[in-house]
């Protein structure tokens, strides 16, 4: 049985105690309740196998988000360039857009 975190425990006794209760409702999902397919899916496609779906869920939403960001930042890089090359036609054509 976990403890209870009380109020007068520390941080850090708190804190494993936390964790403590964590791994032990992890283990009882993946060791007792799931099923074929929720344990299927803890592994990906180039075979690497999590803890836990939520584990493998929260770290390819990780690497999307990373990813969307990195292609922003290049997309925004990109379009300053263009504007930057416009800025220049227009000055040495003498023309406005």
């Amino acid at each position: 049985m976990t403890d209870y975190i009380k109020e007068e425990d520390t941080l850090n006794d708190g804190r494993k105690k936390l964790n403590n209760a964590i791994k032990a409702f992890n283990e009882t999902v993946v060791e007792g309740d799931s099923s074929v397919e929720a344990a299927q899916a803890r592994v990906d496609k180039d075979g690497k196998t999590y803890e836990t779906l939520k584990s493998r869920l929260d770290s390819e939403q990780e690497d999307t988000e990373e990813n969307i960001n990195e292609f922003r930042d290049d997309v925004t890089t990109q379009l300053a360039d263009i504007a930057i090359f416009i800025e220049r036609i227009t000055i040495e054509e003498g023309t406005e857009w």
